[in-house]
């Protein structure tokens, strides 16, 4: 025992369990040992130095600490079976023997389990999952687990998915390592939520071959209930998605909502760095439920998008992906920068069906997104949503920075088929400089306006800038000196440039009565003495 086992021991009559014949020396089963400490007291020491072999050994209010080691016998589905209330893991060091599929964990979180606490430990085994409630394949826990904090652990080694929490609620994961896995880190099923991700740090999550289109995410969560925070945490070079948040639910009800996303640093993603998935169609029948009440917010994303770098495919196609529906939500504050994908894209994907509606994106900065072969590289792109404000946001496109690759700073659309006429968005107050093709451009089809109301304070300077396609019933508010000149950009009929010099009877503005680059200009207007 070091010194510190030795005053936990000491002050908290702990219970060695070498006391009771265990050998621990890796190899000799120790199941016996381990169940009659157990049953002796409520502290187990494992002792530093030792391995001791066991499978399927129950535990249930008791506390087990120390610095020892335990090895799933690859014979058992798990080393620990957590089925009580108040158990504590401490400080262990788990280094299964080498097994693959499931059940197979090094701690199975048992169905009802209450208040249970892994902390300080390490986990290094070949094998499915570090910890995991149900099984994939097994019905879901009729009773959830519920009340979970697996905090200031180390978790390396080859495990599919490390955190496989199905039916499992009420979960704090703090201040973890988690790296070098094969699927996703923590995945999330069954949920019905309250569950704070904070202050982790992923690395190399998912195999870099990436053989077939299984997730392999930092966090992959799945109809996961209500109340779910992610937020603090690193992510560094993950083979699909940073943050999967998807919106399915089997029973037809809301899949993920009130999800707080914020503060996250994200590198290196094969494709989103975050991924919203609204559902499209649960049942069929044209029941859409939406991902909604979600903020994303403070995040800096960059190196994503890695498959468009490598010429491999459009999935994930933006650093911050929204796809299908997803309503009430809020994109703020990001630095989403050099990615190789689009900045932000808002993708309502199932036209003639159901409208996305009520979505903010503000005060974001996307710098540098796209590759040199891809036209359609965007900082900000919007489909077809109902009730949107873009405001506040600067899209750029920097040399000094590395992919000076993005092509239009911010656009705005809804061209698809099917959607009503949409025009209730405000966009205002956003600079655009810099994009290689367009500044910012509102577009829709021939036989419907632009999803615009308002349309003021945007600045534009580059390429393209004062792009429009076909027609829409808003016109330009701008505030200057004189009129544009050939270099400006086009202008179309009705927009307006309110004299900023005007005084005591002088003229308050000039109107363009002709449409082009720049157009026709008329004075108009008197300012009263």
């Amino acid at each position: 025992m070091d010194q510190g086992e030795q005053w936990f021991a000491l002050s908290g009559n702990a219970i060695n369990v070498m006391e009771f014949g265990a050998k621990g020396d890796g190899k000799t089963d120790d199941n016996q040992a381990f169940i009659d400490a157990l049953a002796a007291g409520d502290r187990i020491l494992i002792p530093s130095g030792m391995a001791f072999l066991i499978g399927d050994v129950e535990v249930t209010h008791q506390t087990l600490f120390g610095g020892g080691t335990i090895r799933k016998k690859n014979n058992t589905p798990w080393a620990l079976h957590v089925a009580g209330d108040g158990a504590v893991i401490d400080g262990l060091r788990f280094d299964a023997q080498h097994t693959s599929g499931q059940p197979n964990a090094d701690i199975r979180l048992g169905e009802g389990a209450r208040n249970v606490r892994i902390v300080n430990c390490s986990f290094e085994s070949s094998t499915y999952s570090a910890v995991a409630g149900a099984s994939e394949g097994e019905p879901a826990y009729g009773q959830h687990v519920s009340g979970v904090i697996f905090a200031n652990n180390v978790v390396k080694g080859k495990y599919a998915r490390p955190l496989y929490l199905y039916s499992v609620d009420h979960v704090t994961i703090k201040g973890n390592l988690i790296r070098d896995c094969l699927f996703d880190a923590i995945r999330l099923r069954d949920n019905d939520g309250f569950c704070l991700i904070e202050g982790n740090q992923f690395i190399n999550i998912g195999d870099p071959s990436w053989p077939n289109e299984e997730t392999r995410d930092a966090v992959d969560s799945k109809w996961s209930g209500d109340h779910l925070i992610i937020s603090n945490n690193i992510i560094d070079t993950v083979a699909y998605h940073g943050l999967d948040i998807k919106g399915f639910a089997p029973d037809g009800g809301h899949g993920s909502r009130k999800v707080s996303i914020s503060n996250n640093q994200i590198y290196r993603a094969r494709y989103s760095g975050i991924h919203l998935l609204g559902d499209d169609d649960y049942d069929g029948a044209g029941n859409f439920k939406s991902i909604d009440g979600v903020i994303v917010s403070g995040n800096i994303i960059e190196a994503c998008n890695q498959n468009n770098r490598e010429g491999q495919g459009s999935v994930g196609a933006a650093a911050i992906y929204c796809r299908r529906l997803c309503s009430y939500l809020s994109i703020s504050q990001n630095y989403v920068v050099s990615n190789f994908g689009r900045g932000i894209f808002i993708h309502n994907d199932v036209p003639d069906k159901a409208i996305a509606k009520s979505i903010i994106v503000n005060g974001n900065m996307c710098v540098n997104n796209g590759h040199a072969s891809d036209n359609t590289s965007v900082g900000i792109i919007v489909f077809a949503v109902d009730g949107l404000i873009v405001t506040n946001n600067i899209c750029e496109n920097d040399p000094n920075l590395p992919n000076p690759h993005q092509k239009t700073g911010i656009q705005i659309t809804s061209s698809a088929n099917g959607y009503a006429k949409l025009k209730s968005a405000i966009v205002r107050d956003n600079i655009c400089k810099n994009n290689l093709a367009n500044q910012i451009i509102t577009e829709s089809n021939t036989t419907r306006a632009d999803a615009i109301a308002v349309f003021d304070g945007n600045i534009q300077e580059g390429p393209g800038a004062i792009q429009r396609k076909t027609w829409h019933d808003q016109r330009s508010v701008f505030f200057g000196t004189t009129i544009p000149g050939a270099g400006d950009g086009t202008f179309r009929q009705g927009d307006v440039i309110f004299n900023v010099n005007a005084k005591a009877g002088d003229f308050a503005g000039w109107v363009c009565v002709a449409g082009g680059n720049p157009g026709t200009w008329k004075r108009f207007g008197a300012v009263e003495a």
